[in-house]
């Protein structure tokens, strides 16, 4: 056959008709990409953390120590693709976080419209209409997880469908040709695992095309197939061998959780991934069904579905725009560019081989369902793309109402609606270092804090900040309101619940605070409470803390031993007691001339009401604080580390 990039004369009319699609697909997915990364909703998730890495190190992110022990779950490709433009646009010479912000976006977006381009491209002349497969790989499969773009599965994809169209075409390959899709394979081993399934896929392809036309194996498919064993092997290591077993598992129940969300609750249901399997669907049947069914009813319930497809996910989005939950794009991944890439590569040969003529001769109904289920889809994204713009503005609202470290508040009924959106978008670990993203400019007064059990960085201590080098740190401002808000001063009491203060004076081991009081969660939990100079060396500072034990029923409730500049006791608690009144003295001459003392607390057998049957709670409880006050008293007074 002809190679894709040569003209063969006259194009024919699928071909026109396949060239029409992907003008307005890529000019489609243009318009949305521009707005989605002129939001910065490419910042969310991990990449908000990436872009600050970048700005830190100077390199592309890396996961790996050890490459002997731990090659097989290397991303370390993926990352340089994806990330590199940035790296190579800072060391260049562009300083500013938000220009590198673009580059990133671009980048993410950018990869998607050339594997587009490139698949039409690599397809022969009179097989431009195969172009509708990777179309549907996009607007069926990975915008689905658009909001999440720093996922690597955006970018397996990108690279699986150019190599199989290149693999599945007859044509002979040149060395230079041979060689970069050899190097394609090999670099697949440090892409995504996902490779396990497109790289099998692709030696049946290979081994299939040498069995039907009985030819002698060749070196150069005796070499590909090696490296595509080879790319299984290594990508199956890394699912049977993962780096994050709680990370991988969420990927491989993607597809489940559309299925039981979809099932449960139309609000609920993922609205994207529905639309993307009616619409293989439809175009399956529309394929496949024999021409003596093709009734006029069919052809009106076919118009039906295109207008259901360029409709309703759109619908769906306005309708329940207060039950849309971003997180949900994380979960689809394993759908969008997994099973759904699968699903689409196994219709492709299968069309290829068994419903070549049906396909060709219903090439416009088949642009048709592909055409509408691309409107549906940048509809979603655009409202997507302008709920994060109301997320994004109301969080740049609270960084500026106050400065140092601030907490996502919990959701609840009296929250504002345009506030709950943006805790259910943005109320996760990676809002903290969105927090330096979107107010470098201006320079870091404020940061947010979100209480999941992961966090990048501890942003209460300021030595522990990114470094920023490459741009330059701008922490002055928020390194001193640190320091006041963890100030106590003398009779000042501060509440733990949400809103209040207390939770600001939180180093590590507590829980996202709830609207009453912060639950410890493990052994470990510290405080830092600052201003604690006392009038004399003499005098000493009384912490007097309220808080409630987990006590659950039948069982005792947990002891908690302290230790404070040298001072160290045990809190315990009778069986039933509810909120009980503990506190800490630190005398005077133990108070560092900072102001600043760590309280850490070390909970004996914390308990996770999951772990015990009461709920599906997972934290491991241990005390709730409820508030802290302090009080300077004479030395006399002061008894160390007791209980009232």
């Amino acid at each position: 056959m002809a190679d894709g990039s040569a003209a063969a004369g006259a194009a024919s009319p699928t071909d026109r008709l396949a060239l029409s699609l992907l003008l307005a697909a890529t000019t489609g997915y243009v318009l949305h990409a521009v707005l989605l990364v002129a939001s910065g909703r490419h910042l969310y998730g991990d990449s908000s953390w990436f872009l600050i890495r970048i700005a830190s190190e100077g390199v592309a992110t890396s996961f790996v120590d050890d490459w002997v022990r731990h090659f097989h779950h290397a991303r370390t490709l993926a990352f340089w693709i994806t990330q590199g433009p940035a790296v190579a646009a800072l060391h260049l010479g562009l300083r500013d976080l938000q220009s590198l912000s673009i580059v990133l976006g671009c980048t993410y977006v950018g990869l998607k419209v050339l594997s587009l381009m490139l698949c039409y491209w690599l397809l022969p002349s009179g097989e431009k209409l195969f172009f509708v497969f990777p179309a549907l790989a996009l607007f069926a499969g990975t915008i689905n997880s658009d909001i999440y773009l720093v996922s690597e599965t955006h970018l397996a994809v990108a690279i699986a469908w150019p190599l199989l169209i290149e693999l599945r075409a007859d044509r002979p390959g040149g060395p230079t040709r041979d060689a970069i899709v050899a190097g394609v394979i090999l670099g697949s081993c440090l892409i995504h695992e996902s490779f396990v399934a497109f790289a099998s896929i692709m030696l049946f392809v290979l081994l299939w095309r040498r069995r039907v036309a009985s030819r002698t194996v060749t070196g150069r498919t005796n070499a590909l197939a090696v490296l595509l064993a080879l790319s299984c092997a290594v990508n199956l290591l890394g699912i049977l061998l993962p780096r994050d077993p709680v990370n991988k598992a969420g990927f491989a129940g993607g597809l489940l959780k559309i299925l039981t969300d979809s099932l449960g609750s139309l609000g609920d249901a993922h609205a994207g991934p529905v639309a993307s399997m009616l619409a293989v669907g439809v175009l399956l049947v529309v394929v496949f069904l024999p021409d003596r069914q093709l009734r006029p009813s069919v052809g009106a319930t076919l118009w039906a579905c295109c207008v259901l497809l360029a409709l309703g996910p759109l619908i769906h989005f306005v309708v329940f725009v207060d039950r849309a939950r971003f997180e949900d794009a994380i979960t689809d991944r394993g759908f969008s560019g997994g099973a759904m890439q699968v699903l689409l590569m196994g219709a492709y040969l299968a069309v290829g081989a068994l419903g070549r003529e049906a396909f060709f001769r219903r090439a416009a109904a088949v642009v048709a369902v592909v055409g509408s289920l691309a409107i549906g889809q940048f509809a979603w994204q655009i409202f997507a793309t302008h709920l994060w713009r109301d997320a994004v503005s109301s969080l740049r609202q609270r960084l500026a109402s106050a400065p140092g470290l601030q907490n996502c508040p919990a959701l609840d009924a009296a929250t504002a609606a345009a506030h709950t959106r943006a805790d259910k978008i943005l109320c996760k670990w990676w809002v903290t270092p969105l927090s330096i993203v979107l107010s470098y400019r201006e320079g870091v007064r404020s940061m947010m804090l979100s209480t999941d059990p992961f966090q990048a960085f501890d942003p209460g201590n300021p030595e522990g900040l990114p470094s920023l080098r490459y741009v330059g740190p701008r922490y002055e401002r928020y390194v001193a309101a640190l320091g006041d808000g963890r100030a106590l001063g003398p009779s000042e009491k501060v509440l733990f619940g949400a809103g209040g203060r207390g939770y600001r004076m939180v180093r590590e081991g507590f829980a996202r605070p709830e609207s009453w009081a912060a639950w410890t969660d493990g052994e470990r939990a510290r405080l830092e409470v600052c201003g604690l100079s006392a009038r004399g060396k003499d005098a000493s500072v009384r912490l007097l803390f309220h808080v409630v034990p987990f006590t659950p029923p039948g069982g005792a409730p947990p002891e908690a031993s302290f230790s404070v500049e040298g001072q160290a006791g045990t809190w315990r608690f009778g069986p039933g007691e509810r909120e009980a009144a503990r506190e800490v003295m630190v005398p005077g001459a133990a108070v560092p001339s900072s102001g600043c003392v760590d309280l850490r607390f070390r909970i004996d057998n914390p308990r996770s009401p999951a772990a015990l049957g009461l709920s599906k709670d997972p934290r491991r409880l241990g005390l709730a604080f409820v508030d802290l006050q302090r009080t300077d008293v004479a030395s006399s007074e002061a008894v160390t580390g007791g209980h009232r």
